[in-house]
């Protein structure tokens, strides 16, 4: 059996878009940003992030994770006076292919 590398690390960047004009904006815990219907903008912001994963043994890996979401300016216009920019970081611990315990932090 070919042995794996036990730490990997990963980037992503995602870009968020808005199906409809009538559809709401919100924040990673589920609040409401910006109401349907008061912007005519569909691009809503993008989230780049990174992951670090180290695979203890055959059962157990820990993974670390950040990112960091920005509003789109035109967001900014029709918002609440608030941040544009919205982070978290994490870190994951499973067991036997299940989680065992999940830490999430908005920064």
């Amino acid at each position: 059996m070919a042995r794996s590398t036990p730490l990997t690390a990963s980037f992503d960047w995602i870009y968020q878009w808005r199906e409809s004009l009538r559809d709401g904006v919100y924040a990673v815990p589920g609040f409401l940003i910006i109401p349907g219907g008061k912007s005519d903008a569909r691009f809503v912001g993008n989230r780049p992030s990174t992951e670090v994963r180290w695979q203890a043994n055959r059962r157990l890996w820990f993974q670390a994770d950040y990112g960091i979401f920005t509003r789109d300016i035109s967001k900014r216009r029709v918002s609440p006076p608030a941040t544009s920019t919205i982070g978290h970081c994490g870190l994951v611990i499973s067991s036997r292919g299940r989680i065992v315990q999940r830490y999430r932090v908005l920064i």
